[in-house]
């Protein structure tokens, strides 16, 4: 430390002052030792010109009150060994008396509430100073560096000590602080004594302020009573998750960053704080919610936080600040309520794949259009639901909702939903049943993915495509029921460990699609996920067409029959009790052909086969097996009872 000390000192060899407060335009005096301009209570110090040693700062000049001191006033004076501050004196600039190394004795005005930022910093021969009862907030880096300082007695007006206010003072031994204070910032006392020899297992000081942690569970529960934490858990890797009371109402710049293996945390309800880099590089964390208390975010929070995929912006909150959420590369789903008026250019700065929702014509939506950012819309009536909206259809881009059973909305804003997003319920552990209304025609890639609870899908009659993925690694899953309308189906819909049987409308073009994937199908009524409308088709009649606006009751003509033989785009079923298929069974027009075969069957025609492709569906250990292995065919198992089989 020491060594540090004397790097400084040796660049302090040029002695001169810059009075930053005045301004072009004010006219300088001078009088005596003194270079003074006019404020509007009085006089202010703007540079010294005198070589005392001891110096008196006069109360008035010409009659008229000196009431501030300018900043870095005296700064580097290494001459100046005592300081007299007249109470005249309510404001002091930043620095005023930084590097003073010889300055030993310090009178200060009576009448001063701050002592501003880094203004008696590196007075290395600073040992004692009584501050002003008044004084309500001490600055950042106000007394760090005073090696002779042995002990301070803050005063009980002061609510706030600023970051290293009194960092490095390696001989301060003796510490006073009142319970009123509320807030001491990050390092406030690292590196002094007093703060060594610190060995509680939490220490606290002020109003509830947890200083500093020295324990080394895993799991930490924070005692009922702290109101604010500190840097406490700074750059501890240990800690895996941590249990707030609800007392706390404060998390202060620098209270968890770095804590690298922090996976889980509660931000209590009444929380209105989470200061700058509170969470900044705790890259285990996946997901952490702000309660809508919290009113003030600092920036770079959450920043580097690269296991983190949402985060909703709480309502009382105007300003998102610099990368806050910046360089979060899983971040896929960030909220904006109506209340954020700002927003940093960088707020969201290397996370790439974020996801913005809004409520439509928001402040926000002005700011992220001007900057060309792309967004989606909410708003208090779907909140669970994220949704694009291009004046004509709804498409429902996530659900972040936890209830048990959802009915996802016909419509929102009177306009009709009709597509579910890729992973729009991706992950979601929450949901354990999901209705899709009669106006969505397309479900994307995923959308019911890694749903570790998810049972029942009821897809509406109305749906038309189906994309890649949508149901994988959500094992839970009995059944699937595929409605007659789907026309075009992605691959992998479910895993191949999945158990969940998938049923189809027999001869549509959904039993088609999926027999050629290799999947095994069942007829509806083994799904118990068939929805209440299944009731208006029969197995004899099959219609075609949107039937989404038909009403119960209502005739609708029928395109095709189930027959003896029935045929739909390359799809032959052979009735059960069939015990020969011959060549005039199979259309001739047919090129690519499905063929289900029953195990009634004991003879089939190897003209079938003529100036086709042909795949043969039927149960294992049957004769048409044997006929698809002699012939190369594609054989695709099935488990066909004869109970479903004379259904058709």
């Amino acid at each position: 430390m020491k060594k540090r000390i004397y790097i400084f000192l040796s660049l302090i060899l040029v002695l001169f002052v810059i009075p930053v407060s005045a301004q072009n335009d004010t006219k300088i005096l001078t009088s005596d030792n003194w270079s003074y301009f006019k404020n509007d209570t009085g006089w202010t110090l703007s540079a010294y010109n005198g070589s005392e040693s001891a110096v008196e700062i006069p109360a008035e000049i010409d009659e008229t009150p000196v009431t501030q001191l300018g900043a870095e006033l005296l700064k580097n004076n290494t001459k100046l060994e005592s300081v007299l501050i007249p109470d005249s004196i309510t404001t002091i600039g930043k620095n005023a008396f930084f590097g003073c190394v010889s300055l030993k004795e310090v009178k200060i005005s009576e009448n001063l509430k701050t002592i501003p930022e880094g203004c008696f910093r590196y007075c290395l021969s600073l040992e004692n100073i009584e501050l002003p009862y008044i004084l309500t907030t001490i600055g950042k880096d106000a007394f760090s560096d005073c090696l002779a300082l042995r002990e301070i007695s803050i005063p009980p007006n002061v609510t706030t000590v600023g970051e290293t206010a009194f960092a490095y003072c390696e001989n301060l031994e003796k510490v006073s602080v009142p319970r009123k204070v509320t807030t001491v910032n990050a390092n406030a006392f690292i590196g002094t004594a007093w703060f060594n020899q610190q060995t509680d297992k939490f220490v606290f000081i002020g109003r509830g302020i947890l200083l500093k942690y020295n324990g080394d569970e895993k799991d930490v529960e924070v005692p009922y009573g702290t109101a604010s934490i500190s840097n406490a858990f700074q750059g501890n890797v240990r800690i895996e998750s941590v249990v707030l009371p609800r007392t706390v109402l404060r998390i202060t710049q620098n209270a968890f960053r770095d804590a690298a293996n922090l996976k889980t945390i509660n931000i209590p309800e009444f929380v209105t704080t989470i200061g700058g880099s509170a969470f900044e590089g705790c890259r285990s964390l996946t997901n952490v919610t702000l309660p809508s208390t919290v009113t003030s975010l600092g920036g770079s929070a959450f920043r580097y936080c690269s296991g983190l995929t949402k985060m909703d912006i709480p309502e009382k909150v105007k300003n998102i600040p610099g990368r806050f959420l910046g360089d979060c590369p899983k971040l896929t789903n960030v909220r904006i309520p109506e209340s954020v008026t700002g927003i940093d250019v960088n707020a969201f700065a290397g996370s790439e794949n974020v996801r913005i929702s809004i409520v439509p014509n928001s402040p926000a939506e002005a700011i992220l259009n001007e900057r060309e950012i792309p967004f989606h819309y909410y708003q208090a009536s779907t909140e669970d639901y994220s949704y694009d909206n291009n004046g004509k259809e709804i498409e429902i881009v996530r659900y972040d909702g936890i209830n048990k059973v959802v009915d996802v909305p016909a419509q929102i804003n009177g306009l009709p939903v009709t597509s579910i997003g890729n992973t729009a319920f991706q992950g979601n552990a929450a949901v354990r049943e999901i209705s899709i209304p009669f106006t969505v025609k397309t479900i994307g890639d995923s959308a019911f993915s890694n749903m570790e609870n998810l049972e029942h899908v009821y897809l509406s009659f109305g749906l038309e495509k189906i994309g890649s993925n949508v149901f994988s690694g959500s094992d839970a899953l009995a059944d699937i029921y595929i409605p007659n309308g789907v026309q075009s189906i992605g691959k992998n819909i479910i895993d191949a460990s999945s158990t969940a049987n998938i049923c189809v409308v027999p001869g549509s073009d959904a039993e088609r699609i999926l027999l050629g994937e290799g999947y095994w199908l069942y007829p509806p009524d083994i799904c118990s996920a068939v929805p209440d409308y299944a009731e208006k088709w029969t197995v004899e009649n099959l219609y075609a067409g949107n039937i989404s606006g038909c009403s119960e009751g209502e005739n609708i003509e029928p395109v095709r029959t189930i027959n003896v033989l029935t045929q739909n785009t390359g799809l032959v079923r052979i009735p059960n009790g069939t015990a020969a298929v011959s060549a005039d069974m199979i259309p001739a027009s047919e090129e690519v052909l499905i063929i289900y075969i029953p195990v009634s069957v004991n003879s089939i025609d190897p003209q079938i086969l003529e100036g086709r492709t042909v795949s043969i569906a039927a149960e294992s250990g049957s004769y048409a097996e044997g006929f698809s292995l002699e012939n190369g065919l594609n054989f695709i198992p099935r488990v066909i009872s004869e109970t479903s089989w004379n259904k058709f």
